[in-house]
């Protein structure tokens, strides 16, 4: 991680050589996803936002839009399992957002389900009455049964 965040600071200090701060950010990105999951095995949960928290900036520089919205909704989850529900759903619906612009509905549907159940757990079921829609009108068009 260092070596990276070395090397990292040393392309973004000289000029022009954007494609190798995205490639080194790219290599951060699983760095720092790496970490993350750890501390939230331990149940670290402020060191895993931390880590995640690079983990989402990083994704930005390097222009990955899909790790950027797994960023997001990984945040919004251990928000949830910190019991910050408005931030949970906050991180939550930038995962739906990303997830729709990039056109990937079967994220989309996960993340309306997701926030279905942030909102209900925040006692807001009119929400989550209408992302349970939202995710039935993807599980149909995607012929999804399970979901």
């Amino acid at each position: 991680m260092n070596h990276l965040e070395t090397a990292l600071q040393k392309a973004t200090d000289a000029n022009n050589l954007e494609d190798l701060e995205k490639a080194i950010s790219k290599d951060l990105v699983r760095v720092y996803q790496t970490i993350s999951l750890r501390y939230q095995e331990e149940r670290d949960y402020d060191k895993s936002l931390e880590y995640f928290q690079k983990c989402l900036d990083a994704s930005q520089r390097a222009a990955d839009r899909i790790m950027e919205a797994e960023c997001y909704q990984k945040i919004g989850k251990i928000y949830e399992k910190l019991e910050d529900l408005p931030k949970s759903i906050e991180f939550l619906q930038k995962f739906l957002d990303l997830s729709e612009e990039a056109g990937d509905k079967a994220k989309a549907g996960e993340a309306h389900k997701q926030l279905a159940e942030a909102y209900s757990k925040n006692n807001n079921v009119q929400s989550a009455i209408k992302h349970l829609e939202d995710l039935l009108n993807i599980a149909n068009e995607l012929k999804n049964k399970p979901a």
